[in-house]
């Protein structure tokens, strides 16, 4: 059989494969959360009280809310790359065992 063996990649090596990509998703739900919130904030809350669709005050109340679930979905992407950039040592075992 020609190429690779994928046998030197073990059990072990996938259970830490598959805690390396949580983060990944994590960084992707927190950006989607971070955009969606500061979209809301400053362009569809401010556009709705403009053309008179939601009060002005109901406008103001709101902001504050979405901008603090956009710091904890911010905070969320940090803790999430953090956790990536320490799990990243999972990559570079597999791969370098496999290049031996």
């Amino acid at each position: 059989m020609n190429g690779v063996d994928p046998a030197y990649i073990t059990q072990a090596d996938w259970k830490s494969v598959s805690q390396f990509l949580v983060p990944l998703w994590m960084i992707l739900g927190s950006g989607l959360g971070l955009g969606f919130s500061i979209l809301l904030a400053q362009g569809t809350l401010p556009s709705l009280a403009a053309s008179r669709d939601i009060s002005a005050a109901t406008a103001r109340r709101a902001r504050p809310a979405l901008y603090l679930a956009s710091a904890v979905f911010l905070a969320m992407g940090l803790f999430s790359v953090a956790l990536l950039i320490s799990r990243m040592g999972t990559v570079s075992d597999i791969f370098y065992r496999g290049a031996i």
